[in-house]
């Protein structure tokens, strides 16, 4: 099978959707995503936040809500208020994820070298797809079509030969579901010393 053939159309939900599902029967959905931050609902949209772990964070919202409505003896023994911690929570924060995403690359272009690549299901729906692992780094990249096109034009359609290459990873933004995100980009340098690789740069 060709690599390209993995990409096929897939109708994903939206987050709203994603977001109703995993608050369900837990926690007002509306309430649950004022939570949220910009990052949140681009991983939520991309898929790199999945709809069990939507649930997981609503549960510790849930549970955080009810810590703080219940009232606590002061030393005094006087009634005090528990502290607000929901207001400090970030879906973002709770699940860093075992793929890489655009937040990771913190605005820089980041040189990396391709250590393998194998497919591994991901997402809510465990679709398969092409995931880039990186010499000495831990967080792999899941490929979309745009960047599996670029490597296979540049390193051929089989996998096997991108082993050893080096490349960069940088961000751009996107067009995702109609709207403009921050994407990770793969570029392939005209030249790449080995030292120069940024073996130090954590994910």
């Amino acid at each position: 099978m060709s690599l390209l053939e993995l990409f096929d159309p897939v109708d994903n939900c939206t987050v709203t959707e994603a977001i109703c599902q995993a608050c369900e029967g837990i926690i007002d959905a509306g309430f649950f995503r004022s939570r949220l931050n910009q990052e949140d609902i681009q991983d939520i949209e991309s898929g790199a936040i999945t709809i069990p772990e939507l649930r997981s964070f609503a549960m510790m919202m849930r549970d955080r809500l009810e810590r703080s409505s219940r009232p606590a003896h002061g030393a005094a023994g006087h009634m005090r208020s528990q502290p607000q911690e929901v207001s400090d929570m970030r879906i973002s924060e709770c699940f860093k994820g075992a793929y890489l995403r655009a937040a990771d690359l913190k605005d820089r272009t980041v040189k990396v070298q391709i250590d393998s690549v194998t497919l591994e299901s991901v997402g809510d729906d465990q679709d398969e797809k092409p995931v880039v692992s990186f010499l000495g780094e831990d967080k792999g990249l899941v490929l979309n079509k745009t960047n599996a096109t670029l490597l296979s034009e540049r390193f051929g359609d089989d996998t096997d030969g991108w082993t050893g290459k080096s490349i960069e990873l940088t961000t751009e933004r996107v067009s995702f579901n109609g709207r403009l995100v921050d994407g990770i980009r793969v570029k392939v340098p005209t030249a790449a010393p080995a030292q120069e690789f940024d073996d130090d740069i954590p994910f």
